[in-house]
């Protein structure tokens, strides 16, 4: 069981240096520099601010942050050689300023899935379409008062070691055990002003600063912190604000307990 001060944490975290923005996936043949003009973001900023040390060596299925955009768009290819994995469809951007005017054609790339489950769909500030962290997990403890106190979370009881998923895409703010209760944590910053929240877990697998995608394992299932027993205790967040996780995964049933 935890309690309220991950509220201050989460806000802290999604909030400090990063903008308000969404994450674009690189698809074969695009450049940082198309990349940022399409958006009308500068490219030297997106590369500082992606940390990226050579513009010309990012890959398809890197993920981008875009400061200030609040949806995805197409962004125009250049020839690879390969062989093409999608449909061809033509770009409703303008082209490039200087550009001879004719729209370019984009490849619309399908990305490598991690698991069998389905993709998230994270846009600008909408709700979430979450995967369930620990597929296999029993809901053990649910959302609201518990013991006369708020239960940010959900709490998901599996066998020590299973495998913690990210929820969805994003970049990974924290990952440590600073926060007292709460044992090994991971909070992973999405689109907009939402994060996910997984606590307890045995093993760490990723760091601050990494990108995850859905379905990517992140942790092992544990009980480090103030923990009853081996189980994930998962939350949902717009800003400082807790949501019912159970509100963005697919329906289960819960039970008493924790």
């Amino acid at each position: 069981m935890v309690k309220r001060p991950l509220a201050l944490a989460v806000a802290l975290l999604a909030g400090c240096g990063t903008p308000f923005g969404i994450y674009h996936e690189v698809r074969p043949g695009q450049t940082l520099y198309r990349i940022a003009r399409t958006y009308g973001v500068d490219p030297a900023k997106l590369q500082r601010l992606n940390r990226i040390q050579d513009p010309t060596r990012i890959r398809p299925g890197d993920m981008i942050f875009v400061p200030g955009a609040d949806r995805t768009r197409e962004v125009p290819t250049m020839p690879t050689g390969g062989k093409r994995t999608a449909t061809t469809t033509r770009s409703t951007q303008p082209p490039p300023k200087g550009s001879s005017g004719a729209r370019e054609r984009v490849e619309i790339a399908s990305r490598p899935k991690a698991t069998s489950t389905p993709k998230s769909t994270w846009s600008g500030g909408d709700a979430p379409k979450l995967i369930w962290p620990v597929p296999k997990g029993e809901v053990s403890s649910g959302f609201g008062q518990r013991d006369g106190a708020p239960h940010d979370g959900v709490d998901i009881r599996a066998p020590e070691g299973s495998p913690v998923l990210a929820a969805a895409d994003g970049r990974v703010i924290y990952s440590g055990d600073g926060l007292k209760g709460y044992g090994n944590l991971i909070i992973v910053r999405h689109q907009g002003s939402w994060a996910t929240v997984y606590a307890h877990n045995k093993e760490n697998l990723v760091n601050k600063g990494d990108f995850v995608v859905q379905g990517q394992k992140i942790a092992t299932v544990g009980q480090t912190g103030r923990a009853s027993g081996p189980h994930l205790h998962f939350e949902v967040r717009f800003g400082k604000a807790p949501k019912n996780p159970l509100q963005y995964l697919a329906q289960r049933s819960t039970s008493s307990g924790s």
